[in-house]
């Protein structure tokens, strides 16, 4: 008794030092750098909850849009080009779910906003969803493997990164792991209470992430039904009207399907479904050619698949299948690169301890894989670093320019948005006969290290197509450093 007391005093004293050692990751120096555009766009949801209870199309009166999306609609105001993708077909936000900004307009509502308030919210649910993935990996397997997982995962520097930003990110790790948990400890017990705390978690995850919510339940559906080859019962009855009930008023509310009215290429989605099926298809071709060789033939038993296994490719073909183009980013399968921290662990100390060469094989494909998951060209100056936003701040603040003229940018406007009391506007959403025509004073502020690199776009990157290319040759410009330059515009140039 004593000694499994002991065991748990250092298993718990470990798991303590694995979570606080993540948080340290995650808290370091997290407000030294600007909010990005996204973080921006979440700022400015959650300030929207707080002023008018919901959040929609509209900051310091005029419309919000991304960065550098493709065209949704054009728009038959005079001043804008097209409509705003998130709010298409209806003035709230109908892209992603609202938890997020509301948990976080609580939380302004409690510490007032800053950089580090805003990030510091996302910080602690990324540091429930080590403990989460302990507790999964416990269940499944050990609890020394679920102490390394949890390890691994802690200080993952691109998901200590994704782990601390104002976004959903680390709340739908969260959501997506107690969904599992709790599915888990069904499993085990078949005890009532987990059916609820299920349907719970689902909703949450609902909330937050919708296609996230479809992969999860589909794979709660497929393992319940055909794994464990359970029946349709009462409490299934019971919490599946009441997860109608709490999701589908919303999907009409805000008519969510119109996002998939604006399906661009199927060409990514066709790569990313062959991935998936090469990655199952050499696991198994491997597996059957050491069997052959060994003499000991088997033919692929696809029931033989992990709980895990199965999770992964359920989630990754299903959210692939579903997420809207304007929604197609490596982001989504966050919760899939946390899971390869415990396939990793697993087959790593297969190759180790157990010297089953087999092993080593799936180990370097999962080593492959997840370094494709990761290859996409990130350039952190640009997209997460965006100095040159304060820069332009401290210029606004430092010529004392007036909070009534609006400020334009090519991107990042919601992350200058938050942080000045002018209104910032997207020069590229805007129509070039407004620009050429208008009398009102602004400043246009353009980075020279653009997402141009990135993108395929003549129409936003090929300064000829430009809305804004009489500008830059009428007004004058002043350089404020290396990269950022800034045109004032008024009536005596205009």
């Amino acid at each position: 008794m004593k000694k499994e007391f002991y065991k748990k005093i250092i298993v718990a004293f470990l798991l303590f030092i694995i979570i606080f050692t993540g948080f340290l990751f995650r808290i370091y120096k997290v407000d030294s750098y600007p909010l990005w555009s996204d973080e921006g766009e979440t700022i400015i949801n959650a300030q929207q909850v707080l002023s008018e209870g919901y959040p929609h199309g509209y900051y310091k009166g005029v419309p919000q849009f991304e960065n550098y999306i493709s065209i949704p609609a054009p728009s038959e105001d005079e001043m804008y080009a097209h409509v705003p993708r998130n709010y298409l077909g209806s003035k709230y936000e109908n892209n992603k779910g609202w938890l997020t900004y509301y948990l976080l307009a609580g939380w302004f509502k409690l510490a007032g906003f800053t950089t580090f308030n805003a990030r510091f919210l996302f910080i602690i649910f990324s540091i429930l969803s080590i403990f989460l993935l302990y507790l999964i990996t416990r269940e499944l397997y050990s609890p020394k493997t679920a102490l390394i997982a949890s390890a691994f995962y802690a200080v993952n520097i691109p998901l200590v990164e994704y782990g601390r930003m104002c976004r959903y990110f680390s709340l739908l790790i969260l959501l997506v792991f107690l969904s599992l948990y709790f599915f888990i400890k069904l499993c085990q017990t078949n005890k009532n209470k987990y059916y609820y705390l299920i349907t719970l978690s689902l909703i949450l995850l609902f909330h937050t992430h919708i296609i996230s919510f479809m992969a999860t339940s589909l794979f709660i559906i497929y393992y319940w039904f055909f794994n464990k080859k359970e029946r349709i019962n009462k409490q299934i009855i019971i919490n599946f009207t009441l997860l109608l009930l709490f999701t589908i008023p919303w999907i009409f509310l805000v008519r969510f399907w119109v996002n998939f009215s604006t399906q661009g290429s199927l060409d990514w989605k066709l790569q990313w479904l062959v991935s998936v099926f090469v990655y199952i298809f050499t696991i198994y071709f491997l597996n059957t050619i050491f069997n052959f060789f060994r003499k000991n033939k088997k033919r692929i038993d696809l029931s033989k698949l992990s709980f895990l296994e199965i999770f992964i490719i359920i989630y990754i073909f299903i959210s692939v299948l579903l997420v809207p183009s304007e929604s197609a980013h490596h982001r989504i399968f966050l919760p899939i690169f946390v899971l390869f921290n415990i396939l990793l662990v697993i087959y790593f100390r297969k190759i180790f301890l157990e010297k089953n060469l087999r092993y080593l094989f799936i180990f370097l494909i999962i080593i492959i894989n997840g370094y494709l998951f990761w290859s996409i060209k990130i350039d952190y100056k640009v997209v997460y670093r965006p100095y040159w936003i304060w820069q332009a701040r401290d210029y606004l603040q430092d010529n004392n320019v007036p909070a009534n003229i609006p400020i334009y940018l090519r991107n990042c406007h919601q992350s200058l948005n938050v942080i000045i009391p002018n209104k910032v506007l997207l020069i590229d959403a805007m129509k070039r006969e407004y620009l050429d025509n208008t009398k009102e004073e602004f400043y246009f502020f353009t980075y020279i290290k653009d997402f141009c690199p990135f993108l395929n776009n003549e129409r936003l990157c090929i300064i000829e197509n430009a809305s804004y290319k009489n500008i830059i040759e009428r007004c004058p410009t002043e350089q404020i450093n290396d990269d950022l330059r800034v045109f004032h515009c008024n009536q005596h140039n205009l």
